[in-house]
């Protein structure tokens, strides 16, 4: 099966009926391949082991034993997952990241809420972001969270925000040292030498380039009202 992802195209080998259910966005005829990805079963019983309070099913597992692999792969395209929901708004992706259970998914839905046509969602759950030139893009992957949010697209991504509950709404700027702190949490750090140091080289340039902020909210609408605002020049420290 072969799919396209952040414009890469990719060959998955042996797929099961439930990975090539959940990529037909993202099927291409094109017949250049630029990876080829393919999963052991040593591979997918170690995804098995650090998910194993998330008790995934044979299909789910074997799923993100793809993912995985295919994280570490991508970033010969200067291309990686964050685990984070991302929404463009008039031509721009703002990406949210946050511990489960936070509520990235409510707050996308704010945003949806509140501005309506003007927005759709990149990915809910696994985005892959890449760099080409000095532009960072978002681009929606297969694996986007059990709301199944996902469009196969390449957006500028605008801001990266950190969510945080809170009883009032109020976004800041964070410094080089918290993004960096953060971000971390976030996506999967490779164990080969230089594929870390590809996606170390990756995070500074994001940190040094893209703007990053702390969103304290609330579930109400001008919860998305002020992290719009604020992400386009109007908060805290700016």
């Amino acid at each position: 099966m072969k799919i396209q992802i952040a414009d890469v195209t990719i060959e998955l080998l042996d797929v099961d009926e439930y990975t090539k259910r959940i990529s037909r966005d993202y099927l291409t005829d094109k017949e250049h391949t630029e990876l080829t990805i393919a999963v052991s079963e040593q591979e997918i019983a170690l995804v098995e082991e650090e998910n194993k309070e998330l008790d995934f099913d044979r299909r789910t597992t074997k799923s993100f034993a793809y993912l995985e692999k295919l994280d570490m792969e991508m970033l010969a395209f200067d291309a990686f997952y964050l685990h984070a929901a991302t929404i463009a708004v008039d031509g721009f992706a703002y990406a949210f990241t946050a511990k489960s259970g936070t509520g990235k998914s409510t707050h996308i839905k704010l945003w949806k809420q509140v501005f309506g046509d003007r927005a759709f969602v990149v990915n809910g759950d696994r985005p892959f972001l890449r760099r080409i030139d000095n532009t960072l893009y978002a681009g929606g992957s297969p694996w986007c969270g059990k709301e199944g949010w996902s469009t196969n697209v390449m957006v500028p991504l605008k801001a990266l925000c950190f969510l945080e509950r809170g009883t009032e709404n109020k976004i800041q700027r964070v410094s080089d040292a918290e993004v960096a702190e953060r971000i971390f949490r976030q996506l999967r750090l490779p164990k080969d030498t230089e594929k870390l140091e590809k996606l170390l080289a990756i995070l500074d340039w994001i940190v040094k380039n893209i703007p990053c902020y702390r969103l304290q909210c609330n579930m109400e609408l001008e919860a998305a009202e002020t992290a719009y605002e604020g992400m386009n020049g109007k908060c805290q420290g700016e």
